[in-house]
């Protein structure tokens, strides 16, 4: 049988486990590919038809993959790896020319390896530079973060639980809210929000909406990538991981205070904007990096008031169909219930010679 794979003895602190990625990647796309890869130290580059190198078969060294010895990159710039791969499959091609594949590349280059573009690698496809999909956390102003560190069977564990950075909007980006698992560096998972990263199953909720503002990271770093958390494929999580089932309910216990936070802080059917920017008020920006390097600590944040309290939130239930009369009333048809709330109050007010 073909040695497909890492050789015996073979040890690395990298993300590969079985050494057959990036070759079965390149035999499913085309018949024929070139690979030139060159450090400041070495270098070798890699020619192969695939048509013709399978038409051989008279020993063992029929089945090796021929490489070839290229000098060290002259300057860091320089350095680097490049793959093309052409005589594509008709499959490839036909997926190809729907328009979705490079775009749909790009964006799992750009979750998956967040935290190494642009700062250890640069990959570009096509030409095109792939930007890194950056974990939007920031930390509270005045107060801490939920974060522990621990050591589980030869895997060091972070795990850190926090608010959001908020976008240019002012609003919390839902798309980018959730449990985030990182292995040796690259995400497994990003932005979830289901039951596999603890929601649903006690004591944490189900996700809701409120919960926007919420950003968890896990990070499992080991010298023997055999212990990651992963599938095969590295894309989600090994759900019978004694390792990860065990991280999992030190998760919940990280994500508790957070979720409590925010749940004190909204109200029903009431709009978000203004508490969503009042929470930032009380936040910083900082990397995950920056988080990452913390000590043991539970999420808290210091409320400080320097002026008396001057106002204080009002909610009441109302019937639908009145809202919906108020609406038409004011023509403004898309009308949020918070702000009929506060038009109602205003209205009552002015009438009453109390504004």
């Amino acid at each position: 049988m073909f040695n497909f794979g890492h050789p015996i003895g073979w040890t690395s602190e990298s993300l590969g486990v079985y050494g057959i990625g990036l070759k079965r990647a390149l035999f499913k796309l085309g018949n024929h590919f070139e690979m030139v890869s060159q450090t400041r130290k070495n270098g070798f580059s890699c020619q192969l038809d695939v048509g013709e190198w399978v038409k051989k078969d008279e020993s063992t060294d029929d089945w090796t993959i021929p490489i070839t010895e290229q000098r060290p990159a002259s300057s860091l710039g320089s350095a680097g790896t490049k793959i093309r791969v052409d005589r594509l499959h008709e499959e490839v091609r036909l997926r190809i020319k729907s328009g979705t594949v490079v775009s749909s590349l790009c964006r799992s280059i750009s979750t998956t390896f967040s935290l190494f573009l642009e700062r250890y690698v640069r990959i570009m496809v096509n030409g095109q530079r792939v930007e890194p999909s950056l974990i939007p956390t920031s930390r509270p102003s005045r107060g801490n973060i939920s974060f522990e560190r621990l050591t589980d069977d030869g895997v060091q564990i972070r795990i850190l639980a926090t608010l959001a950075k908020q976008g240019e909007d002012g609003r919390y980006d839902q798309t980018k809210s959730g449990w985030y698992v990182i292995c040796n560096g690259r995400a497994v998972v990003t932005a979830d929000k289901s039951e596999i990263t603890g929601w649903g199953i006690t004591p944490m909720p189900m996700y809701h909406t409120k919960f926007g503002g919420f950003v968890g990271l896990v990070f499992f770093e080991s010298s023997d990538p055999m212990k990651m958390p992963w599938t095969t494929t590295k894309r989600s999580l090994n759900r019978e991981s004694a390792i990860y089932l065990r991280a999992r309910g030190k998760m919940a216990v990280a994500a508790r205070p957070v979720l409590t936070f925010m749940n004190s802080r909204y109200g029903m059917d009431l709009d978000t904007t203004p508490i969503e920017r009042e929470i930032a008020r009380g936040t910083v920006e900082a990397t995950p990096a920056q988080l990452a390097t913390s000590t043991n600590t539970q999420f808290k944040v210091v409320r400080t008031s320097s002026k008396p309290k001057l106002t204080q939130r009002v909610q009441y239930d109302a019937r639908i169909s009145d809202l919906d009369k108020i609406r038409k009333h004011l023509n403004r048809h898309s009308m949020k219930v918070g702000a009929i709330s506060e038009h109602t109050f205003n209205y009552f007010l002015d009438q009453e010679g109390l504004a």
